[in-house]
């Protein structure tokens, strides 16, 4: 993908980008879920799965989901997050070219060989469970 490398600065740095990003860690996760708690009783986690049965439909007509490594020279939190990132992208006929559309769109389609999302919810109270050990 085409400036990498810089979209995953901007993700860590709060700056708009067509990346969402995930983690290899449960730990990290709910940490993240949990920084910025409002008077909710429960936080939630999503936990996304590529490739669910073993393969994946794609068609150029159709909104998809490329999921991109964790190998890019970035900041340092990219690593201590243990983090990977999707982009949804959909073909444009008007542009020639793969343009960026809501991952939403991926994950409602009615396909059974399409990547899914679960949602985990918390209890805020769990808060203290994932408290940082030093």
């Amino acid at each position: 993908m085409p400036n990498y490398n810089y979209l995953v600065y901007l993700r860590h740095h709060g700056y708009p980008s067509p990346l969402l990003d995930w983690t290899e860690s449960p730990y990290v996760a709910a940490y993240f879920s949990m920084c910025e708690i409002s008077s909710d009783e429960r936080v939630a986690i999503y936990a996304y799965i590529e490739m669910p049965n073993g393969d994946k439909s794609v068609s150029s007509a159709e909104p998809q989901i490329t999921l991109l490594g964790p190998r890019v020279k970035t900041d340092k939190r990219h690593f201590a997050q243990k983090a990977w990132y999707t982009v949804a992208t959909q073909w444009s006929n008007e542009n020639s070219h793969h343009v960026f559309c809501s991952h939403h769109e991926v994950f409602n389609s009615p396909k059974n060989n399409q990547d899914i999302l679960i949602k985990i919810t918390i209890p805020t109270k769990q808060k203290n469970c994932f408290a940082r050990v030093e």
